[in-house]
């Protein structure tokens, strides 16, 4: 059995009207990471920080309406920053929402700048119960100029085997653990690519696909940076993988807990 994960960052308002449908079509569950500034306003640039997007926010009824399907809402900050005191009121929140309780929610680092090169600064203040996992993703500059060149390529030319070269790294092998890898989903990733990745992955592992805006092509932001993906691929995407018996679909805090 390979575990795969959906892992949905920032809390755009697409996320609830063009993925969560298709999410539900399919008995998805996912986990939605999100700025809690956004939600609920205090955060006034989102249409410049997320361009892929509309700018706004998920609201609150939503989001329960979401966690009560089975989903999981979790934390990626409140300003979308990584200061501890930004992690902590963004958790606060979630809480005072009902969205989750104390030590149950999970935190992905905005820009993965909380990586594996320098959680262990962090890892005091992060891994003092207050949150249940870091989930964070590849900054490809600092594993190197190999990874770096294979991203530029694999950019240009969609190559499935490079596409595994790179994202192989983020194959989970200890099914358990604190910090959790991910594979970013841009705009240019193929279905292809990501099933071959699944295909190269040895049984009892496990992989968090990280996607950010879900759009049709007529909604605003469709085009505008990488940072989404199109939402009749993301429809072939999830049937391909709910049919596929050699995986089990499951948020990020089902996969931690599960026996």
């Amino acid at each position: 059995m390979k575990y795969v994960m959906f892992s949905f960052d920032d809390g755009r308002e697409d996320n609830y009207r063009v993925a969560y449908p298709i999410l539900n079509k399919y008995r998805i569950r996912a986990t939605f990471h999100v700025v809690t500034g956004l939600i609920d306003g205090s955060l006034n640039n989102g249409d410049k920080m997320f361009k892929s997007s509309s700018g706004k926010g998920m609201t609150i009824y939503q989001l329960k309406e979401m966690l009560r399907a089975g989903n999981e809402i979790s934390s990626h900050g409140d300003l979308h920053t990584n200061s501890i005191e930004n992690i902590n009121a963004s958790l606060k929140k979630i809480q005072k929402w009902k969205l989750g309780k104390k030590g149950e929610i999970g935190f992905s680092s905005p820009n993965s700048d909380i990586n594996v090169f320098n959680y262990g600064l962090y890892k005091n203040i992060l891994n003092n119960g207050e949150i249940a996992y870091l989930r964070t993703g590849m900054n490809v500059r600092k594993y190197g100029i190999r990874i770096t060149l294979l991203s530029l390529i694999e950019k240009y030319y969609h190559n499935n085997y490079f596409f595994y070269l790179i994202n192989k790294l983020n194959i989970i092998t200890k099914l358990g653990g604190f910090l959790l890898p991910s594979v970013s989903i841009k705009c240019e990733t193929t279905i292809n690519q990501i099933e071959y990745l699944l295909k190269k992955m040895p049984d009892n592992t496990a992989i968090i696909l990280l996607f950010h805006s879900i759009l049709n092509k007529n909604d605003r932001g469709y085009g505008c940076d990488a940072w989404y993906y199109d939402s009749g691929r993301f429809d072939s995407l999830c049937n391909n993988l709910a049919t596929d018996r050699n995986i089990k679909l499951l948020t990020i805090s089902e996969f931690l807990q599960r026996k």
